[in-house]
């Protein structure tokens, strides 16, 4: 008897992106995969109509009906706990899957077997390059992006000096413009990633904690301390628009970016490194509520937006007098507000 069960579990998050989700769904139809796969959208209770779409375009699709947002991992697990493939693929709905990427991360997998996880090639809308790929997060480098130093340390990247003081060393993920054949890498984006269900099921599904952004990052060093491999693989290809969550919730998803990231330094990083993040954050949002009064630092540029998101241009811009209140927030939550950091 041929075993009817689907090799590859795809699990779609969705919230507020029905046309995006339809056209991601479309775009994996419509691109020929040669393995049985099954799809599963974990609905965030979304206003947009997105479950009746799915029931009508879509009836094949597994659709999981939250009565309220849970967060990005939640909805995932809920996902994976679904999922009868041997693989998970977790997928963003703001994605265009491209041909043969299916079948590329599939085969890898397959044909290593040492390895746990494998991400695709992310590109823009306009077909270029989207960075995916990261180094584990330091202290130095999250102040240098929240303060903006980072725009010119990248500007310097191509420069004779730090080509010069990285030779022979590994180059830090921000120096790569592109990966042109398969490469470990510390984590991916989540935004598509085709994960062994079976270590999932060793070491545990997405952190819950964790109500939106660093999902992968606190994945990566879970893989880590388990000796699992993630790799980026070019060959496979996929379209990320980005931010199309995000964006409707600037400050809310500002705010748990960094969050998060304090929560996966208490638990995976040592009392130092988190104590030296946690005051360097503090600095930096002393240095934006101060800087604010001379007109700086009062547009918050959103991670994972990008430049050649066709959307870009619709992302609602707060009040810059909520921004303002918004940095005292996080530095009041620094300084006295531990209930509002999540705990490991």
């Amino acid at each position: 008897m041929t075993d009817s069960r689907p090799l590859i579990s795809i699990i779609i998050v969705n919230f507020n992106t029905k046309d995006l989700l339809e056209q991601c769904l479309r775009s994996i139809y419509a691109n020929s995969c040669n393995y049985l796969y099954e799809i599963i959208v974990v609905d965030n209770a979304s206003r947009d109509d997105s479950l009746e779409m799915l029931k009508q375009q879509f009836p094949t699709v597994y659709a999981i009906d939250n009565k309220q947002n849970l967060g990005f991992s939640k909805a995932n697990n809920f996902g994976i706990e679904k999922a009868k493939g041997k693989y998970v693929l977790l997928l963003n709905s703001d994605t265009i899957v491209l041909e043969n990427t299916l079948n590329h991360l599939f085969e890898f997998l397959e044909n290593n077997k040492n390895i746990t996880a494998v991400g695709p090639k992310l590109l823009n809308y306009d077909k270029t390059i989207q960075r995916s790929w990261f180094d584990f997060p330091n202290p130095l480098k999250t102040f240098s992006n929240l303060t903006g130093l980072s725009f010119y340390i990248v500007k310097l990247k191509n420069s004779l000096f730090l080509k010069l003081f990285f030779s022979g060393r590994k180059k830090p993920a921000f120096m790569i413009n592109a990966i042109p054949e398969a490469r470990e890498m510390d984590y991916l984006t989540l935004a598509c990633l085709l994960i062994r269900k079976d270590m999932l099921n060793k070491i545990g599904n997405l952190d819950e904690q964790i109500f939106f952004y660093h999902e992968d990052c606190e994945l990566g060093y879970r893989f880590r301390a388990s000796q699992m491999k993630t790799y980026y693989l070019p060959a496979a290809t996929i379209i990320h628009l980005g931010g199309s969550s995000s964006q409707k919730n600037i400050l809310m998803s500002f705010e748990q970016f960094y969050l998060n990231l304090l929560y996966v330094f208490k638990k995976y990083e040592s009392k130092i490194k988190y104590f030296q993040l946690k005051m360097l954050l503090l600095i930096a949002f002393i240095i934006r509520a101060f800087f604010w009064s001379f007109g700086v630092y009062r547009r918050i540029n959103m991670f994972g937006v990008y430049s050649a998101n066709p959307q870009k241009n619709d992302i609602y811009r707060p009040k810059d007098i909520d921004v303002l209140k918004l940095y005292f927030k996080m530095i009041n939550t620094l300084l006295f507000n531990k209930k509002r950091i999540p705990k490991n």
